[in-house]
């Protein structure tokens, strides 16, 4: 089982002394499967970077609607339009996401494909077809299959409370992966971890900021480190970092809460091992 980063940093860009990193993703692969986390902006060429077709992706899973996580018509769009120049595109595509997200996506398709029949349609009236789309509910801890493995989502705390999200637990025969998405310290988050191999989570809270981070729906790097402790997770990937706190004492400020297990400073297109 393999994670390959795709994007390990926030929702801006060309800070002040703060080198660049793209918006969250996660590609997944396993013995039978594959699963990408988050569709943020440009996801896309990332994919193509390690290699990947976008259009070979079968499975994504959404977090929540902010658009550092989830530009979803974007590749779409390129899902579409590959064949009219060569390329293939997937017929059929899997996405896992909140209900708040599933409901909106009517009208969201529409303003980027007004032409288009119908959000969901499998053709648009000129016989292209467009990847007909499986949207699975995940709001309210569900569980779905994908091959011979199983996806878990737990509701998680972020935007005040008022952003419904996601957090979502992998398990393969090779492993559990877990992904924080965006989320404060909640029970979703704590338990939706237990004994997962690889906890992916956001440390978007600066060190010593963590009342602020909580009130808003965020991790510091001592609170994902005490999530991880206290649910026996074996390595801990910190990603979605702004960067102003030095990989150190990130790392010093995760230790503060008795973590005694692997962590990872995530970096763009940096691969872990499971």
């Amino acid at each position: 089982m393999q994670v390959t980063v795709l994007g390990s940093g926030v929702c801006a860009s060309g800070l002040p002394r703060i080198p660049d990193r793209q918006p969250p993703g996660f590609w997944v692969t396993w013995d039978g499967g594959h699963l990408l986390f988050d569709a943020s902006e440009g996801i896309r060429f990332r994919l193509q970077r390690i290699g990947v077709p976008y259009a070979s992706v079968q499975h994504i899973a959404i977090t929540h609607s902010h658009a550092d996580h989830y530009a979803l018509p974007p590749l779409l769009l390129a899902m579409f339009c590959t064949p009219l120049w060569g390329g293939v595109k997937p017929e059929l595509l899997d996405l896992y996401a909140p209900d708040a997200i599933v409901d909106s996506w009517p009208t969201l398709f529409k303003i980027h494909v007004p032409e288009a029949p119908a959000p969901n349609d499998h053709c648009t009236e000129d016989g292209f077809l467009w990847p007909k789309l499986l949207w699975h509910r995940m709001s309210g801890t569900k569980t779905v299959g994908i091959g011979n493995a199983k996806l878990d989502a737990a509701d998680v705390f972020h935007g005040f409370g008022r952003c419904p999200a996601l957090a979502f637990r992998l398990e393969t025969p090779e492993g559990a992966v877990v992904y924080s998405g965006d989320t404060g310290d909640c029970d979703g988050i704590r338990n939706i971890t237990k004994h997962a191999d690889l906890f992916i989570s956001e440390a978007s809270g600066m060190v010593g900021h963590r009342e602020a981070a909580k009130r808003y729906g965020h991790l510091t790097p001592y609170d994902a480190g005490d999530i991880a402790r206290a649910s026996g997770v074996k390595k801990l990937l910190l990603t979605h970092y702004p960067g102003l706190d030095s990989n150190k004492r990130m790392v010093e400020d995760c230790r503060k809460s008795g973590f005694k297990g692997k962590i990872i400073i995530a970096k763009d297109f940096q691969r872990i091992q499971i």
